[in-house]
């Protein structure tokens, strides 16, 4: 019932007065209600009160309401720069950052929040996307569209009401079809009237290590996670897909085609665009950005005998074409080394989603990994962060911010690519501290050193034993005169001799990496009560470097040390301490406190 002016509530009282209803009701049957007119005035306000107690809408966390309209705070209050995070809380803030109302770029990293004055004198320019950082940055510009630009608004899919498919331009999809369906660029699924699928396996070389050295054992393994793609005569992409763990595929196409040529790509793709690539430089054995193509190998699609009689029939019953090309293998003179790299990749990299950016794809850093038969770098084995590569030649131009650059003898090796691997993480998710210089085997390094140099090499060893499910504690990168072997196992057949810690100097000792990287072996070990290649708790020791604990606190030497590691473990769990006193404490002699220093 509508409210009424008082003059007209007045005699409708008195009627009810003589009313016999006990429980006085309108028309409807409803129990009536009597209030005093209020009209919200809410007219061009944001938010604020409305003037009946109610409210004319409610500003983010990270605004404020003045005079009925929300502001963006000013967060943070102190624009510290590059060199010093300007709060220890990124709030809603992500990687990629955003542009504030003051042309301040403002970003998260490792845990904290950066900012940077782009109308400071010196500045490279006015706040805006850059694809090189694949985020916002002084000099930038424009926007992009799935990250907004200014701060505290959020990318709003784009999924209209008739929308069933494609993406939503937030990293999200509007939906998916059917197994038998495609999603047609309407975004509407239609039924797939012809299909094109097969399989993928590669030679690979697995390193055997005996007192003799290293010799190579010729294996044949699936071709997993690589793109592949299904062109015409013209180039033009019909279909594109991932190859199963098994190395199959199944390209479904909207009508039959009889000129199709398959690519395959190492090549992983995530929400916003290629992820991390196997690239094929030529001419140059300097590390530096350049463009090179991504490894690819491209077969043509033979029509089958007699495929096309009959094809108007099943057509106009609706029988989908099906074309099974069989397995394709791809060996050693075909680039298969190029395929054994990317499937090592790809597996660290489906392995650190969730315990490192807690399955947020976008949140990791665009990766190329450049490998040539024929090139030695002249780093030898490293990674370099900011040097960027552009992939050529595939089916679409992709920039990765990122590079890892591996010697043509070291494309065999997981330990090594697994160890350049750790580099990255550790570069671009923690704050470890990192590009510390040369060093030799045996040298006593500063804490903080021997940690990222001796966790790079645990992380080498731990995922190549997961990957192959096989224990091996070997750490070996080729090189043409100088490779590196070492074990970090007694029971190993390669002997090492690994400097350990004095239990009487305490903990800001100079450490042997090698030692730093048996102590983390020997605690995975510890952790999963089992000497397998344990993935749980290989993963607990992953999400420790990402920790409160590890990101927050500094205590021991200063900067990240396996000091700061050992006390995260004991804050996951304070179980832990037990386990780290019986394997690092009594069993290597390093002289671990009681821990129990956590937020």
């Amino acid at each position: 019932m509508d409210r009424l002016p008082l003059a007209m509530v007045l005699p409708f009282l008195m009627f009810v007065a003589c009313s016999n209803d006990t429980n006085p009701t309108d028309a409807t049957g409803d129990v009536e209600t009597f209030e005093d007119s209020c009209d919200p005035n809410c007219g061009g306000l944001q938010c604020g009160d409305d003037g009946c107690g109610g409210s004319c809408g409610n500003c983010k966390s990270d605004e404020k309401c003045v005079d009925g309209v929300c502001h963006a705070l000013l967060y943070p209050e102190i624009c510290r720069g590059f060199n010093a995070p300007s709060s220890d809380d990124c709030g809603l803030v992500k990687r990629q950052g955003c542009c504030d109302a003051h042309n301040r770029v403002i970003w998260c990293e490792s845990g904290s929040l950066y900012c940077v004055d782009c109308a400071k004198p010196g500045s490279e320019g006015d706040c805006g996307w850059k694809d090189t950082v694949f985020g916002y940055d002084c000099g930038g510009v424009g926007q992009s569209a799935s990250f907004p630009l200014e701060c505290g608004k959020e990318c709003v899919p784009k999924c209209r009401t008739n929308l069933e498919c494609g993406d939503d331009g937030c990293g999200g999809s509007c939906g998916k079809c059917d197994a038998d369906s495609i999603c047609g660029s309407n975004g509407t699924c239609i039924p797939a009237m012809a299909s094109v699928s097969g399989s993928i396996n590669y030679e690979f070389h697995r390193p055997v290590f005996s007192g003799d050295g290293v010799a190579l054992e010729s294996q044949t393994g699936p071709a997993s996670g690589l793109a592949v793609v299904l062109k015409d005569s013209t180039g033009s992409v019909l279909a594109r897909s991932m190859t199963s763990v098994d190395g199959s595929f199944l390209l479904l196409l909207a009508e039959p085609r009889f000129d199709l040529e398959l690519q395959i790509f190492t090549l992983f793709e995530g929400p916003f665009g290629p992820l991390m690539a196997v690239l094929q430089p030529s001419s140059t054995s300097t590390v530096k950005a350049g463009k090179w193509p991504v490894w690819t190998w491209s077969y043509a699609i033979a029509e089958q005998e007699g495929q096309g009689q009959g094809q108007e029939q099943e057509q106009e019953q609706g029988q989908e074409q099906g074309q099974d090309i069989g397995n394709i293998h791809i060996s050693v003179e075909d680039g298969a080394q190029a395929i054994h790299l990317f499937r090592l990749a790809k597996f660290a990299f489906d392995f650190l989603i969730t315990p490192v950016v807690n399955g947020d794809l976008s949140q990791l850093v665009s990766l190329a990994i450049l490998w040539s038969p024929d090139i030695s770098w002249n780093c030898g084995y490293c990674y370099a962060k900011g040097v960027g590569q552009t992939a050529e030649q595939a089916f679409d131009e992709a920039y990765f911010c990122d590079s890892i650059f591996i010697d043509h003898l070291g494309c065999w090796s997981g330990s090594a690519l697994f160890h350049e691997l750790a580099h990255w993480v550790l570069r671009n998710h923690t704050t470890a501290t990192f590009g510390m210089g040369n060093h030799w085997a045996g040298q006593l390094l500063d804490p903080p050193f021997a940690w990222s140099e001796g966790w790079a090499s645990f992380f080498g060893i731990s995922m190549n034993s997961m990957f192959f499910q096989e224990v091996d504690p070997i750490l070996w990168a080729p090189l043409e005169f100088n490779s590196v072997l070492v074990s970090y196992d007694n029971d190993s057949k390669i002997k090492t001799s690994i400097v350990g810690p004095d239990p009487t100097k305490g903990l800001l000792q100079p450490l042997d990496e090698r030692f730093v990287t048996k102590a983390l072996w020997e605690l995975w070990f510890a952790l999963a009560s089992t000497k397998s290649p344990d993935q749980a708790a290989a993963k607990t020791m992953v999400e420790n470097l990402v920790s409160k604990r590890m990101l927050k606190w500094d205590r021991g030497h200063q900067g990240v040390d396996l000091v700061d590691f050992l006390d995260g473990l004991v804050c996951i769990n304070p179980d832990y301490k037990t386990i780290i006193d019986q394997s690092i404490n009594t069993g290597l002699g390093f002289p671990y406190d009681d821990g129990g220093h956590c937020p």
